[in-house]
């Protein structure tokens, strides 16, 4: 091996496999630079940066601007949340099971594109759905009404916080016409 016979190269052994230090740095397999040199070059825009697809190529700009805003998120976290309390009531604690996991997700996508509200949003999991989950999983409708209500009523304090009161979530006063919430 050529670089083995360089001054100061080593092929060093790891529980991850082998890799070449130059001068006792770790070394890149791409660029033969060691790594902290080739990070000292600070972060290439988003614009340079390009994936390609079978459709096609995309830049992380053009990317990151096709991910979800909270706009799109809370649409879909209404709805969910609406197909959650009909599924319960109809004690179909198998779907309302899934849409309790299914807003969480959301949320947690929520807090990735919008750090801002990351911790809003984890206290919400941890105070609001955890207790919506703990009564789904013990098919208790009298906790999980409860706690359904209260997840409106915290929902509607931040928006509060964050300057949107104009927005209210309503819960229907029937259940959602495109599932079939009979327990199987």
């Amino acid at each position: 091996m050529l670089a083995a016979r360089v001054r100061g190269v080593n092929e060093v052994g790891t529980r991850s496999g082998k890799h070449r230090e130059v001068n006792g740095k770790p070394e890149t397999s791409l660029t033969l630079v060691p790594i902290p040199s080739a990070m000292e070059e600070g972060p290439i825009p988003g614009s340079r940066v390009r994936a390609t697809t079978k459709h096609g190529t995309l830049t992380v700009d053009e990317i990151a601007a096709m991910q979800p805003g909270m706009a799109r998120l809370m649409d879909e976290l209404s709805r969910r949340y609406w197909v959650l309390y009909y599924a319960a009531k109809a004690g179909n604690w198998e779907l309302a099971a899934y849409m309790e996991r299914e807003s969480e997700k959301i949320l947690q996508t929520a807090s990735v594109a919008r750090p801002k509200y990351r911790d809003d949003i984890a206290s919400f999991v941890r105070e609001r759905l955890g207790p919506i989950a703990r009564a789904v999983d013990a098919k208790d409708w009298r906790t999980f009404d409860s706690a359904y209500h209260r997840g409106i009523d915290d929902s509607n304090m931040y928006h509060d916080k964050y300057n949107k009161r104009f927005i209210r979530f309503r819960l229907p006063d029937h259940p959602p016409e495109w599932f079939d919430l009979t327990a199987r």
